[in-house]
């Protein structure tokens, strides 16, 4: 089944895209109150990203992962060129992790989370029967 509502999940992908983006470079992150507070926002945001990616293009689910530990690299890169930001492996390694651990929901009912919820949205909405 086609999600009714794709153009509308592209954007939210734009949102957390450009929110993974400025969180990355902003001066003042935000700081999590837990021990390695910031790799487990890395995990989570990476995680998340790979669902939203898999759920929109599920043929295309390698090219996702890898597409999003690029660009995990690449932000560390531009975060030591930033000269208040640090690069740090232990980031790129939780963003890894977060693209894995998105792949491996993938494959459990998980896997329907978005198109369940296009369907509630579009039954909500008057736009299935």
């Amino acid at each position: 089944m086609k999600l009714i509502y794709y153009r509308i999940w592209l954007a939210v992908g734009a949102i957390l895209l450009t929110t993974v983006w400025w969180l990355s470079l902003t001066p003042h992150p935000i700081s999590l109150d837990l021990t390695y507070g910031d790799k487990w926002g890395h995990l989570v945001a990476y995680t998340t990203l790979m669902l939203w990616a898999a759920w929109l293009w599920p043929h295309r689910r390698w090219l996702s992962g890898i597409s999003l530990c690029v660009m995990g690299v690449v932000l560390e890169v531009l975060q030591a060129m930033t000269g208040y930001r640090f690069f740090e492996f232990t980031d790129m390694a939780a963003n890894a992790m977060g693209v894995i651990l998105g792949w491996i929901l993938v494959y459990t009912p998980m896997s329907r989370g978005l198109l369940t919820l296009d369907t509630v949205l579009a039954r909500w909405f008057g736009r299935l029967p």
